[in-house]
């Protein structure tokens, strides 16, 4: 199989090649970068000077260049040499099934031929990708790291003979379970792909014998499965990630724990600070490397199935063969059928069509009569039927563009509008109440605008629901979305009220520390938010509205709070109230 599909890179072995060069020198720089870490860190505690540690930083710095700079090349080879290869591989299947018989067809039939060059492809090429990148970084890292942590730590480095056991004990279990699930699941594509073509196909038949409700259930029996199989593969791959980080965080423990007891034993002489520093990080990237095999294997299992079913595609032999002396050019257009039959298959006891006599002459009118599907528009029209866009055909219609245009402007209103009325609250606290009302409206502004992103977002996840269902015809369900949004609108407008006037000056205390300024904030916080609830539901309202296309009354609602009532009352109160 690997030899059958490796002939696939043909001109991006170049590619393939640079990729696990590259990310070669990428781990030979990361793994150096916590060794002269370590170094630093010791040369400082013992008293270096300001030279030593710009020589250090400096030789840090090009060799983190250098990784990045390997990791980025890594990844333009990667990419291009993956999706290269999965060109090549379409084509070569692509062009094998264009030379099958429909006997070779019905082998393994439509849609599992459309899996195999779409699903099937696509895991082979992340798991190409995975093996010239992934597939040399961890093993490589490993190694080094490894290599690394023994010259470093010494002893320590014997921790990790008993972590990375237990974790490869547990991916071992994992891929042996989940590999025949994996394999199960793409025969069940097969059958779900092969349900949505004979529904395309058939269409008006199965509207004719009214059918729907059977090939309802056909297709979501089809969809159940897949669901089921690839939701118990997952949970037993997602064991993955917690087997993982107990042993990350297990050896980090045993590391921390006995290189302190080295460090303080021996006076940092047998270890020091550094080395300490540089064991952890070797550390992390041991058991990182250990979860990047263990993605490859993941994925490896899951391209395993798909290329066994690629390689079926590409190993079989068609059943059309040319004769002895086949006849390549065509002296003119006349067809002649004389006495011929057909089979579907070699080994069928007898033909589908039978002693066809048919003489077409070359200039004549053929007229063609067949069912749906056919293939008769396509013939007929071809090339005629390619839709063509064209700037100069466009017409803006004002009964379609005026109604969009009004309902996207009343959100529009109401955050256009935010800046005018803080010029506004700004300029009359300005002249009444001096620098220190200006500095707590700031502060009421920004408890405003951040306990009210719960109640829009509310309201914005409630509008595609309720035009849905109204644009569905379904007034029930309407009531029943816009009811929910005004409770839990009320009920959050409610809370944030009673927040606000029971603890106002805690938060005021985000923003400021002076008592006196608190003081003054909080009581202008509980006037400020005093109506708060009503917000509620003129937001929940107003997006209803929007949602029922209802622009007219939306944009009312947005003009009303801002430019009708709150801009005139901060000029007119003032005039009232002292």
């Amino acid at each position: 199989m690997i030899k059958r599909l490796s002939a696939c890179i043909r001109e991006y072995k170049k590619q393939t090649i640079l990729t696990p060069v590259c990310m070669v020198g990428e781990v030979v720089c990361e793994c150096t970068i916590p060794l002269l870490t370590a170094d630093l860190i010791n040369s400082i505690q013992n008293g270096c000077d300001l030279r030593t540690i710009l020589l250090y930083g400096l030789k840090l710095f090009v060799i983190a260049m250098l990784s990045l700079g390997f990791g980025a090349l890594s990844g333009w080879f990667a990419a291009e040499a993956a999706a290269g290869f999965a060109k090549n591989l379409r084509h070569d299947l692509y062009y094998q099934v264009q030379s099958f018989s429909f006997a070779n067809i019905d082998r393994f039939s439509t849609s599992s031929l459309v899996t195999r060059l779409t699903t099937d492809v696509t895991n082979i090429q992340n798991a190409f990708m995975m093996c010239i990148r992934i597939a040399v970084r961890a093993p490589m890292m490993l190694v080094f790291a490894v290599i690394m942590s023994i010259r470093v730590g010494k002893q320590l480095a014997f921790i990790f003979a008993g972590t990375v056991p237990i974790l490869g004990l547990a991916l071992f279990f994992m891929i042996r379970s989940a590999l025949p699930l994996f394999k199960a699941v793409f025969k069940k594509y097969d059958a779900l792909n092969n349900s949505v073509q004979e529904n395309v196909q058939g269409m008006r038949v199965v509207k004719s014998f009214v059918r729907e409700d059977y090939e309802t259930q056909k297709f979501s029996a089809a969809s159940d499965s897949v669901r089921a199989d690839f939701l118990k593969a997952e949970k037993i791959l997602a064991l993955n990630s917690p087997v993982m980080q107990f042993c990350v965080y297990t050896s980090m423990i045993l590391i921390s724990f006995f290189a302190a007891k080295l460090i303080v034993t021996s006076g940092g002489t047998y270890l020091g600070v550094g080395s300490l520093t540089s064991m952890i990080t070797y550390s992390m990237q041991i058991l990182m490397s250990l979860m990047m095999l263990s993605m490859i294997f993941v994925m490896l299992t899951m391209a395993q199935a798909s290329g066994k079913r690629i390689c079926e595609v590409l190993g079989e032999t068609s059943s059309l063969h040319n004769p002895e002396n086949p006849v390549y050019e065509v002296p003119n257009g006349a067809v002649d059928f004389d006495h011929v039959e057909f089979k579907y298959s070699a080994s069928a006891k007898r033909s589908a069509l039978s002693d066809i006599d048919f003489h077409v002459k070359s200039g004549q009118t053929v007229g063609i009569i067949g069912g749906t599907g056919s293939a008769k528009t396509t013939f007929l029209l071809g090339k005629q039927t390619t839709l063509k866009l064209r700037l100069k055909n466009f017409r803006l219609q004002g009964r379609v563009i005026l109604p969009c245009v009004l309902l996207g402007l009343s959100p529009f209103v109401m955050q256009s509008t935010e800046s005018i009325l803080n010029i506004c609250f700004n300029s009359s606290l300005l002249k009444y109440g001096g620098d220190t009302a200006v500095g707590a409206m700031t502060i009421l502004t920004s408890v405003m605008q951040f306990s009210m992103l719960p109640l829009s977002g509310l309201s914005q996840g409630a509008q595609p629901i309720t035009g849905y269902n109204f644009g569905a015809r379904k007034p029930e369900r309407v009531r029943e979305s816009f009811a929910i949004l005004l409770k839990c609108s009320l009920g959050y407008s409610a809370a944030l009220w009673l927040i606000v006037m029971l603890f106002p000056r805690l938060l005021a205390t985000l923003f400021a520390q002076d008592s006196a300024f608190l003081d003054y904030t909080a009581w202008a916080l509980r006037i400020f938010m005093a109506t708060s609830v009503v917000m509620g539901i003129q937001i929940a309202c107003q997006q209803t509205f929007v949602a029922l296309g209802n622009a007219k009354t939306s944009l009312f609602l947005a003009v009303l709070r801002k430019i009708i009532l709150l801009i005139p009352l901060i000029y007119l109160l003032p005039l009232f109230f002292s």
